[in-house]
């Protein structure tokens, strides 16, 4: 029995493999100047990503950047920009903003003796201004409007 026949078809079907996998790849490439893509093959970011939000509260911390995030990740700050871009939309501040206005929300809830300033330095603002800017642009009212609401 000859495999004569056989080689002829497990080339082409090589070739086609490798036409696959060349377009694929080729469709991943940046499709605009400035833009980085994340590819579906690199390590997926969001798990441990909500680790450091969820259970460390990285957002609390008030310095903290991108940089800093990247580095616990194992990554760079242009693929985690990217990442969360893609993957939520949101730039890197809006991501770590919502995280802190959430915690805001949470704490204006369970205390309501707790001062205004110190729930924006407990979720990482610097500035109270800054806070409630941010504050009333995601929830569209004040930190007092929603604890005088609850």
């Amino acid at each position: 029995m000859s495999l004569q026949p056989y080689i002829i078809p497990a080339a082409a079907a090589s070739l086609l493999i490798a036409a696959i996998i060349l377009r694929l790849v080729r469709r991943r490439r940046h499709r605009c100047a400035g833009c980085i893509q994340v590819p579906d093959m690199l390590p997926d970011l969001e798990i441990p990503l909500k680790g450091l939000m969820e259970e460390e509260h990285i957002y609390s911390h008030c310095s903290i950047g991108v940089d800093e995030v990247a580095k616990r990740l194992g990554t760079n700050r242009s693929y985690l920009s990217a990442f969360i871009n893609q993957r939520y939309g949101k730039t890197f501040s809006e991501y770590i903003n919502d995280y802190r206005i959430d915690a805001a929300i949470t704490l204006l809830r369970a205390d309501k003796d707790m001062s205004l300033t110190e729930i924006a330095e407990r979720c990482g603002y610097r500035s109270e201004a800054t806070f409630y800017r941010n504050f009333k642009d995601k929830t569209g009212m004040t930190p007092g409007q929603l604890r005088n609401q609850s």
